[in-house]
């Protein structure tokens, strides 16, 4: 989804682009410090629009790009920004006052091993920095920062102007849970924008928690939690439409 900001006389101002895959094409530098395709497709709508923009990372726990080796970042991100450039032309004009809104969404929080076990883990390793470790460090972290909490109290921020919506969600969400809000949403045309929160690594579904994988250990949320954000969501949305 792409939001066409101008002024009233139709000068072009900005643009916002809301896309769901994990910025890591990577290739053979993965871990440099880059803007990956991200700021490849800022680069595109610069260059063909004459506008800064904003990029509002979707619901993108669980999805990866198509390439990752070689010239990725600029194959990714140029097809974006075309696609981006693309929306900005035919974007449709929305009418009505903007609206804003903010609900606090009640997040579960699973069970986590005492401290003292996982640090045990850790101290009997020759080197607790090794990569082997990293689910333990990991395990570690979350059970000192809520091991004694049976949930955690998440804001939801939305704002919205005729029929364009925005709403926010913390860490890394699942796809599914990003497409169910946007399915139930008031608004024709809906934005999610996940890592707006607190760090609680990713977001399962029921579903994926159950199934497990990598996704379902990395969190610190519970079951139910997906089921709350789109409930917090839809309701911030709703009263972002009614102001």
């Amino acid at each position: 989804v792409v939001l066409r900001v101008e002024t009233q006389s139709g000068v072009p101002l900005a643009a916002a682009v809301n896309f769901a895959c994990h910025p890591v094409c990577g290739g053979s530098n993965l871990y440099a410090v880059s803007a990956d395709y991200p700021g490849e497709m800022r680069w595109v709508l610069a260059r063909e629009l004459g506008v800064p923009s904003l990029f509002l990372l979707g619901a993108a726990g669980d999805q990866v790009p198509a390439w990752r080796e070689g010239d990725a970042r600029r194959r990714v991100g140029q097809s974006l920004g075309g696609a981006a450039v693309s929306a900005w032309h035919r974007a449709r004009e929305v009418e009505g006052p903007l609206g804003v809104a903010s609900v606090t969404a009640e997040l579960p929080l699973r069970s986590f091993e005492p401290v003292d076990r996982v640090q045990a883990r850790l101290e009997a390793l020759t080197d607790p920095s090794v990569p082997e470790a990293w689910r333990d460090r990991y395990e570690l972290e979350m059970a000192k920062l809520f091991g004694c909490r049976a949930s955690l109290p998440n804001e939801v921020q939305a704002i919205a102007a005729g029929e364009w919506g925005l709403v926010t969600g913390p860490c890394e969400i699942l796809v599914e849970i990003g497409l169910h809000i946007k399915q139930k949403s008031p608004f024709a045309h809906t934005m999610f924008a996940s890592l707006a929160g607190e760090n609680l690594g990713y977001m399962p579904t029921d579903d994926a928690l159950r199934e497990g994988g990598y996704e379902a250990t990395t969190t610190a949320l519970g079951s139910g939690a997906g089921a709350a954000l789109i409930a917090g969501a839809l309701e911030a949305l709703r009263a972002a439409r009614s102001t």
